[in-house]
């Protein structure tokens, strides 16, 4: 009857939450991340962003645009294939989670503005846009879960991420 008794309170009592990253744990995952999404990065500041501008305004033709959107799809692959290999230490599954969800929702986007260009349907820049946008969401919300972490281990914001 005792045995009984103590295999029921140690079922029963609650797991233990995992231990929070150690700053340099944490460090090394933000350094990690940051190196492997810097190329995605690039893609959606320096040549999406001013490409849809362009192609919106008539200056670029659509056949460009296909082709770069096809160009910033194989970036995001590529780059959520480097992500997927980094493993996020305690406490940053959300994060990671969400850097992964960024990378889908921006190839979805530029696959949209690949389609758009082709044969345009009522709202389908439209659809490009929005998606492309909350791309940007879902990457500023997983950048918020990094900072916070990093602030809560004592450490610096990281300028290569969003603040939040």
């Amino acid at each position: 009857m005792l045995l009984a008794v103590a295999v029921f309170v140690v079922v029963d009592r609650p797991a233990a939450a995992p231990a929070a990253a150690s700053p340099a744990e944490l460090q090394q995952y933000v350094n990690a991340v940051a190196k492997a999404t810097a190329p995605a990065g690039q893609v959606v500041v320096t040549d999406m962003k001013p490409s849809v501008r362009s192609w919106e305004s008539g200056t670029l033709q659509p056949d460009l645009l296909a082709a770069r959107a096809g160009g910033w799809a194989l970036t995001f692959r590529r780059t959520r294939t480097a992500l997927v290999r980094i493993s996020p230490p305690a406490g940053m599954d959300a994060a990671q989670a969400g850097f992964l969800s960024a990378l889908d929702a921006y190839t979805g986007a530029a696959d949209l503005y690949r389609a758009a260009t082709g044969s345009p349907t009522p709202g389908s820049i439209e659809r490009a846009t929005t998606a492309a946008r909350g791309a940007d969401a879902i990457y500023a919300s997983a950048s918020a879960i990094l900072q916070q972490a990093l602030r809560a281990a004592g450490l610096a914001p990281d300028v290569r991420f969003p603040a939040a």
